[in-house]
């Protein structure tokens, strides 16, 4: 027998009697995953659920195994913002909820933002029926899935992708020029040729001109404009005096207000270092926000020099002032806290939807912890890696961050500063050898959130 595999339970074989002696007909709507409560699953036709559901959602396709023709296999697709577990059972219910068939599966992680890893899973479970010829397909098309060769299929077909002229529709029709300038047609499509005929048709002077529905040339605006005289009343036509080149008016009549052309005046820059409240300036133009997380602690000896912790990783990303609200929450990851132990990872750092995750704490023998990723950003930045003793009477530097900062490894000679190995800014704290007179490994930096203002 494989490894994985699915058994109908007795609740689908009294189905599958029903429907094969008295053409009774049932539907399987539904599929189930779940954890097994950590522990691998033996799956038994006596089960009616599983041993621990994490999980439901609806079928969102069914084909034919092309090598076995009585074999059916199930899609259903788990979405990115569900996860935080490990998927080792499966199952499908019919449509009065009970388990139709149950099977084990391998051990499968799946994320959420917070485990540093998005991402839809879809999961596909093989069932095989004796008499295939009993078995119709049918799929609600609100959730189906389609395959890659679904899309390669469909962009194969010629008529799937129409072009459109004046005389064919494909997705649309093309006006002809006489349609263009009849103005009447509200369901064709423009051409370039169609809309220049289209303006020379209400294209007038509009210094001799009495229209009050064709367009003005450029050269009849700028004729009118030359009779334009600047001066300071406040009759219908007002052109303010005043401001130098290289100005724009910002406020009208009395009080006139004149800027630089260029916006911005100045550009400030706020850092956290501990999480808070950032408050948006009113005369924010834009901002420049970085995200980093906290550096993972180092390490204890493991069977040759101590491992050094991994540093934070970094988001980079612009905003406009529209894209803020008055106030954003900002969380600044606490680094990995160094111990006479094996460590601590770094925490995560956010600022609305950017993530810089921390950095990890060195977990095997001979290496450094891992650097951390981003995520949310223009730009994602990974976190440098801890380093590691070349023997056993060294301890390994930490992983520099985005910022530098990475904790610096010593050997058991002497007793140095503990706060050397400390790591900075994100950076990994160093590793500390079991030999060593210190009392523990550097801690990780805390992560930061610096924010680049530019102001008018």
């Amino acid at each position: 027998m494989p490894d994985f595999y699915t058994v109908v339970t007795d609740t689908g074989l009294q189905a599958l009697g029903l429907a094969s002696t008295q053409g009774q007909s049932f539907s399987l709507t539904h599929a189930v995953v779940g954890d097994g409560n950590g522990l691998a699953v033996i799956p038994n036709k006596g089960m009616t659920t599983l041993v621990n559901e994490v999980w439901r959602g609806e079928v969102a396709g069914i084909k034919v195994d092309s090598d076995d023709p009585n074999t059916f296999i199930f899609e259903f697709a788990i979405p990115a913002d569900t996860g935080g577990f490990t998927i080792r059972e499966v199952g499908l219910l019919d449509e009065s909820g009970k388990l139709f068939c149950v099977g084990n599966f391998p051990d499968t992680e799946k994320p959420v933002a917070v485990n540093g890893s998005v991402r839809d899973l879809v999961v596909r479970l093989p069932l095989h029926f004796e008499n295939a010829d009993d078995v119709s397909l049918v799929i609600d098309t609100a959730v189906a899935l389609a395959t890659k060769q679904d899309v390669l299929d469909h962009n194969a077909d010629p008529e799937a992708h129409r072009f459109a002229t004046t005389a064919q529709t494909g997705f649309v029709r093309l006006a002809t020029v006489e349609e263009h300038t009849a103005k009447t047609a509200s369901d064709l499509a423009c051409t370039p040729i169609g809309v220049w005929e289209l303006l020379k048709s209400v294209m007038s002077s509009a210094c001799t001109s009495t229209s009050t529905v064709k367009i003005a040339t450029s050269k009849a605006v700028n004729a009118v404009y030359k009779k334009i005289v600047a001066h300071t009343g406040d009759t219908a036509v007002h052109v303010p005096t005043g401001g130098s080149v290289g100005e724009v008016l910002t406020k009208n009549e009395a009080g006139q207000s004149w800027l630089p052309a260029s916006g911005t005046q100045s550009i400030n820059i706020v850092t956290f270092t501990s999480s808070g409240t950032y408050t948006k300036p009113a005369n924010l133009i834009a901002a420049e926000v970085t995200v980093t997380g906290g550096g993972g602690s180092g390490g204890l000896l493991f069977s040759t020099g101590a491992g050094g912790g991994g540093a934070g990783g970094t988001s980079i990303k612009a905003y406009l002032a529209s894209d803020l609200g008055g106030s954003e929450t900002i969380v600044v990851g606490a680094g990995g806290i160094g111990t006479s132990g094996e460590g601590s990872n770094g925490g995560n750092s956010s600022f609305k939807y950017q993530y810089g995750y921390g950095g990890n704490r060195p977990v095997m023998a001979n290496s450094g912890g891992k650097g951390d990723g981003a995520s949310g950003g223009d730009i994602n930045l990974y976190g440098g890696g801890g380093d590691f003793g070349s023997n056993e009477g060294y301890g390994g530097a930490g992983g520099a961050s985005y910022w530098g900062g990475n904790g610096v490894g010593v050997n058991s000679v002497g007793t140095p500063l503990p706060t050397i190995l400390d790591g900075h800014n994100g950076g990994g704290g160093a590793g500390r050898d079991m030999h060593a007179t210190l009392t523990r490994s550097g801690h990780g930096g805390n992560g930061l959130i610096v924010i680049k203002e530019y102001l008018r």
